[in-house]
């Protein structure tokens, strides 16, 4: 039971961590459209994130109140893992 404990604080403590680097780092754009522009998060590739870039992009967008607005996510979903 300590074990599965361990990993949900482990996941918190991580997930933390990345909204705040999505803070830091990510990027609103506005893409230019025939129609409505579309919104997106972006994310620079760096090696500061671990080999899954979009963990914590739907935790952070929603608690950036952005649910309903941003409609793409743009990360190079190869980036090497270094944490």
């Amino acid at each position: 039971m300590c074990m599965v404990g361990e990993d949900v604080v482990n996941y918190l403590r991580t997930l933390r961590e990345r909204l705040d680097y999505l803070k830091e780092h990510g990027q609103y754009w506005t893409i230019g459209t025939e129609g409505e522009p579309i919104q997106a998060l972006f994310l620079e590739q760096s090696d500061a994130i671990s080999e899954d870039p979009s963990l914590g992009f739907h935790a952070f967008i929603e608690s950036e109140g952005k649910g309903n607005e941003i409609h793409a996510m743009v990360y190079d979903p190869n980036a090497s893992p270094t944490i």
